[in-house]
């Protein structure tokens, strides 16, 4: 090989991209038992379960048990389609949480909800709301109105906060078990 093909396929090598590292099961996993216990400004402290998945026009749809320190419950629908996780309620319309796979800065329009969904920024590290985490992925939400929500992500635990501010609420994760395993949620 000489050194112009090493150095072509080098270049070639570094524009490809990378489209397995940003997959929504990454960021956002969910497997039966996997589990976040959060805590929220407004819904006090909660947990979310992944409580079984069902088959749903050809794609895995898990369902999600969100459960608050009242015992109301709520379930959602989380389904996955490359980079891109999807939510909603378990018999209304999904809405796009998160697409993995965008650069940073770009937006797509969820004509579902005619909400703006950002890809904010990629962290190598970042502190949310008083813990540090590891790979983390900004995605913000604005709606209709001009309100704003922006979610945090970090590979292999999960969604570990957002902030909205219409209206003005914080949540936070507590802890987790995703795939079996304790996750630690951050040094804080």
């Amino acid at each position: 090989m000489t050194a112009a093909t090493l150095g072509l396929l080098i270049i070639l090598i570094g524009v490809i991209p990378d489209t397995g590292s940003y997959e929504a099961h990454a960021y956002y996993p969910a497997q039966i038992g996997d589990s976040w216990l959060y805590e929220s400004s407004v819904r006090g402290v909660f947990t979310n379960e992944v409580v079984d998945s069902i088959a749903v026009d050809g794609s895995t749809v898990f369902r999600i048990r969100s459960t608050d320190a009242a015992g109301r419950v709520q379930t959602l629908a989380v389904r996955y389609d490359g980079p891109r996780v999807y939510v909603g309620p378990e018999t209304g319309p999904e809405m796009l949480l998160a697409d993995f796979g965008m650069e940073e800065g770009v937006s797509v329009v969820d004509r579902s909800r005619g909400v703006t969904v950002t890809l904010k920024a990629r962290h190598e590290t970042m502190e949310v709301f008083g813990r540090r985490f590891s790979d983390l992925v900004e995605v913000e939400h604005t709606g209709p109105t001009g309100g704003k929500v922006t979610h945090f992500f970090a590979r292999g635990i999960g969604s570990v906060g957002n902030e909205s501010t219409q209206p003005p609420a914080r949540v936070r994760l507590l802890e987790a078990t995703v795939g079996g395993q304790a996750v630690e949620p951050g040094s804080e």
